[in-house]
């Protein structure tokens, strides 16, 4: 269910429940990246899918950089109004940045190439 051990070290992977695993994705990740306000559904989950693989933070910076936001990793009512408010595609423009983000990534470190694939198709099959 994509939980680790080493993010999770005291917790009994093998037999994590499907509960467990919501219950540590929403407390974990959905609510404290303070997506929920976002208009855009698709938009919102790829931001969270992003948040879960590469760090809330990184997550977030990507789409304020997308709308000129202060890139501090943190949405607060100015980043949702700016989200909510772009005009353009900006759940394609995120998707082109994460591409981008995880071919740099796979540029630097050879060792995580084997990734790649896997990474690109969570983008493209991240959606409602």
């Amino acid at each position: 269910m994509g939980i680790c051990k080493r993010n999770y070290p005291d917790l009994d992977i093998k037999n994590l429940t499907r509960n467990q695993a919501i219950e540590i994705y929403f407390r974990d990740y959905w609510s404290k990246m303070n997506i929920v306000d976002i208009s855009d559904e698709n938009l919102t989950l790829q931001i969270f899918d992003m948040g879960v693989n590469a760090g809330i933070r990184t997550a977030i910076k990507i789409i304020q950089r997308i709308v000129k936001a202060k890139a501090d990793g943190i949405i607060g009512n100015k980043t949702i109004s700016l989200i909510n408010n772009y005009h353009g595609d900006l759940t394609d423009l995120y998707k082109q940045e994460r591409k981008k983000y995880y071919f740099s990534l796979a540029r630097k470190k050879s060792e995580l190439q084997v990734f790649l694939g896997g990474w690109l198709n969570r983008i493209d099959y991240t959606h409602f």
